[in-house]
Order: C-alpha cells, then sequence, then structure tokens
C-alpha cells in the first residue's frame, strides 16, 4: 500500500509565530502593568486627600464658630469618611489608609481646643501601602505630599505625578517632601 501525501498547506500558525506574539504581548504587559498600578495608586491617594481636605473644610467651620480647632473627631461632629473607622479620639482608619489630628502646641486654647495660631496643628494622612502621606496644615495654605524611604522610588514618583512638582523641597532618610 502507498500513503498518498496532501500537499495542502494546515491552517494553523507555527511554532514561531506564536512565540512572537507572546513576546509582544509579555513586553505590552510589562509596560503597562507599572503604569496601571501607578494610576490606581494616585486614584486611591486622591480620595485620602480629598477625605482630608473635606475634614480641613469641618475643621475650619468649628473654628469660625468656637474660635479654636477640635481636638478629636467627636469635637468636631463631622460625618466619618466611608471607610474608615476612629481608632482613637484622633486617628481614622481604613484598610489602606490613616487620617490624624496632630495638635503641635503644649498649650490649648482658652476654651479648651487646640490653639488656633499654632502653627504646628495640622493634619496628616498616610497611604499604608504605598508609604507616601499628605500634609496640610490647618489653614490649609501648605499642603505637601511626603514620599517615605519605605516606599523606594516609586513613592517618590507617585509624590511627583499628585503635586506636578518635580524638586522635592525637603529630604532627610526618613521622607522626601514635595509641595503642591
Amino acid at each position: 500500500m502507498k500513503m498518498i501525501k496532501d500537499n495542502k498547506f494546515s491552517a494553523g500558525f507555527t511554532l514561531v509565530e506564536i512565540l512572537v506574539v507572546v513576546l509582544i504581548i509579555g513586553i505590552l504587559a510589562a509596560w503597562a502593568l507599572p503604569q496601571y498600578r501607578l494610576a490606581v495608586d494616585e486614584s486611591r491617594f486622591t480620595q485620602l486627600i480629598s477625605n482630608t481636605d473635606t475634614l480641613l473644610r469641618a475643621q475650619q467651620l468649628y473654628h469660625m464658630a468656637n474660635g479654636d480647632y477640635a481636638i478629636s473627631w467627636e469635637d468636631l461632629g463631622a460625618d466619618v469618611p466611608t471607610g474608615y473607622t476612629p481608632s482613637t479620639s484622633r486617628t481614622l482608619e481604613s484598610p489602606d489608609h490613616k487620617i490624624t489630628i496632630s495638635i503641635g502646641c503644649s498649650t490649648p486654647s482658652e476654651s479648651g481646643g487646640m490653639n488656633a495660631d499654632c502653627p504646628a496643628s495640622y493634619l496628616f494622612s498616610r497611604d499604608l501601602k504605598t508609604n507616601v502621606a499628605y500634609w496640610t496644615d490647618m489653614k490649609g495654605k501648605t499642603r505637601s505630599c511626603l514620599a517615605y524611604a519605605a516606599g523606594g522610588e516609586y513613592a517618590d514618583q507617585l509624590c511627583q505625578i499628585i503635586t506636578g512638582s518635580e524638586t522635592n523641597v525637603s529630604s532627610n532618610s526618613d521622607a522626601s517632601v514635595y509641595r503642591f
């Protein structure tokens, strides 16, 4: 018996063609995934800034009504942002973020609240996953993004994107500071 060979081309792909396609997909994924992660983290940090600024406005309203700043979330009377729970009287936490009222003056005002003229009084928020923090004074005039050393170059890159500034105004072994 003689076998008859069919000389028609097969309808499949060759191994080389499949490897080229897999290589191209791998290169695109290696480029796109870090950009996607950066965009997601930027979005999360922007939400943190928004929550902190909402609480800052509540502090400013409290100051206008009472002459000093609230020293705890309970005194402030503001709604706690969705996803956050008070862990102490001055700290709100979510799985990814921490927002703290920081009192920098040792002397309270006459009514027992935070001293309104204290330059060291501020709201501080930290993204626990990226090691990037947001700092604002109580008047909202000075706003900064802090890139902690534990976050590496990624934290610096995130602060640069968020603030639109490539120059840090202060740097030490713990963090680089970028101003808005």
